[in-house]
């Protein structure tokens, strides 16, 4: 029953981490992971791969995000490969 407890703490988690900060945090992702090993761990390999997947989306869309740029030749209004 120790698998039924975390995974109804993980749940619990995951809800309030997409209430308090929004679905696509980066905290949500890492909870998401931990479900999704959770998951792993007692052969519910479908659900860990969904889980898994959506972690994986959130963690490429805060990477783009981050190399979105925001200053230097964007700003300036420079088109690519012009600076």
């Amino acid at each position: 029953m120790q698998n039924a407890s975390s995974e109804r703490q993980a749940r619990e988690a995951l809800q309030a981490a997409e209430q308090a900060l929004g679905p696509d945090h980066p905290d949500v992702a890492q909870i998401l992971e931990n479900l999704a090993a959770l998951y792993s761990g007692t052969d519910r390999v479908k659900e860990a791969e969904a889980l898994e997947e959506r972690a994986a989306a959130l963690h490429l869309a805060l990477v783009r995000w981050w190399l979105k740029p925001a200053s230097g030749a964007a700003s300036a209004g420079l088109k690519p490969g012009a600076a």
